[in-house]
């Protein structure tokens, strides 16, 4: 793979999820992710500017770098720099946590550790006699001024179909999927927000449609004037897109606080990103339009004369 044209190098990535179980004295094992690498080259993206200092200290055996969003649950304490090497235990053999990042939890795991690969392959020898043989992704850095396809199908066709090979977005899109189709944390959201969508529209057609009967005889007077039925309907429009407007302003500060408190209370990542506030906006847009539309039928089915 490294000879292929347009790849710069390649480098093995070890990923422990099932196997390996952290704990502190006086404190329960609990389950841990465990991402290990060469040293020798950068693979981390250094965002906090927190690796440069302490990839050295992992040369050590037994040390580890432990995220610091990891739950608090583990035990350990990460106020200052002065509160490390602290000690602990992975799968009964005794670890020194030198040092800590800022990754982040995800719904699969409560907290991660940073190893170099020869620390890895002591602590999880039931990954075989060469546990180091079994690379769970390989990082490929390919040249940006050469075509990205081009170069991974040029990679498809030397490994053949024993090896998925993923552009970057290709695998986070992949990861994506795979929660929100394979996974019940998944379907409970994508059900939430069908039944929210739907509890949405019929909110706002009890609104509409009561606003509508309130003023039954006005509207009955403008359809006996001449008035068509297509000028009530861009008046119910309007007034669907005046009342999206006026909920969706308050319930997207809102959401940006809640994502706020979320994000700082359980260490997930999460952001209000524009591209999802788009989308709130047309979901509620189209849910008051349609709420409008129903309750027009009632205003279209009178008879103007029985309403005086």
């Amino acid at each position: 793979v490294a000879s292929q044209r347009g790849v710069v190098s390649v480098a093995p990535l070890y990923v422990e999820n099932l196997g390996a179980r952290l704990r502190r004295e006086n404190q329960k094992a609990r389950p841990i992710r465990v991402l290990a690498f060469d040293l020798n080259r950068s693979l981390l993206l250094d965002r906090h500017g927190e690796f440069a200092s302490q990839l050295s200290l992992l040369e050590r055996p037994a040390t580890a770098l432990m995220d610091r969003l990891s739950r608090s649950d583990y035990g350990f304490e990460f106020g200052s720099p002065s509160s490390f090497p602290q000690t602990g235990e992975l799968n009964g053999k005794e670890l020194q946590i030198v040092g800590a990042f800022t990754s982040g939890r995800d719904f699969a795991h409560t907290g991660n550790l940073i190893m170099s690969e020869a620390n890895f392959a002591n602590y999880f020898a039931h990954r075989g006699s060469s546990p180091l043989q079994q690379v769970d992704l390989g990082l490929v850095k390919v040249n940006p001024s050469d075509d990205l396809e081009e170069i991974q199908q040029s990679l498809i066709a030397s490994v053949g179909n024993e090896v998925s090979v993923l552009t970057k977005a290709e695998l986070i899109e992949r990861e994506i999927a795979l929660w929100d189709r394979s996974t019940p944390i998944g379907v409970i959201f994508t059900v939430g927000t069908l039944m929210g969508f739907v509890v949405g529209v019929i909110i706002c057609y009890q609104v509409l449609a009561t606003a509508i009967a309130d003023h039954l005889s006005e509207f009955a007077t403008l359809k006996a004037m001449g008035y068509s039925d297509g000028y009530f309907v861009r008046l119910t429009i309007q007034q669907s897109v005046y009342l999206a407007g006026l909920g969706f302003v308050p319930g997207a500060i809102l959401s940006w606080l809640l994502f706020q408190f979320n994000a700082s209370f359980t260490a997930l990542p999460m952001a209000m990103t524009f591209d999802r506030l788009m989308v709130v906006l047309l979901a509620t847009l189209a849910m008051c339009i349609i709420s409008g539309i129903l309750a027009l039928r009632k205003l279209f089915a009178a008879d103007p004369a029985s309403l005086f």
